[in-house]
């Protein structure tokens, strides 16, 4: 899946009656010159399309849903392509990864300096720290 930029070229005519209900395409020019149809139902964004509307489409293997009418000071996408777009956002596992393993670090090392600055030995400091380090996050989890 990816999204695409384009322009329309044809808006959507009269309703046609379909396989699942009466139906709407427009004709939308994509910024590689490629023609595609983007369906949808009366009254969906896709029926407020005008000719010459820039338009972002999500493209799903040759089948193209609209993201964001533009023509409406930039409306939010809808709740499909919300999280198909999350989708295509990759998370940085490395930098969460690295991240995590700082805040462990840093707290077992606090867990330890405030169990020596208490007076504990350092044997029993150390066993403490784990017992405590372990409990607190199984709770997190």
């Amino acid at each position: 899946m990816k999204i695409v930029k384009g322009t329309v070229k044809y808006a959507a005519g009269e309703p046609r009656e379909g396989q699942y209900g009466p139906s709407i395409n427009v004709l939308v020019t994509l910024e590689d010159g490629t023609a595609v149809r983007v369906y949808g139902k009366p009254g969906d964004a896709v029926s407020k399309l005008k000719y010459k509307d820039h338009v972002q489409l999500l493209d799903d293997k040759g089948k193209y849903k609209l993201v964001e009418d533009n023509t409406q000071t930039m409306a939010a996408p809808t709740g499909i392509a919300v999280i198909e777009q999350q989708l295509l956002e990759k998370p940085d596992i490395e930098k969460q990864l690295f991240d995590m393993c700082a805040l462990y670090s840093k707290n077992y090392v606090d867990i330890y300096n405030a169990m020596v600055n208490a007076g504990i030995p350092h044997e029993n400091a150390t066993a403490a720290t784990s017992t405590i380090f372990i409990q607190v996050f199984q709770k997190l989890r």
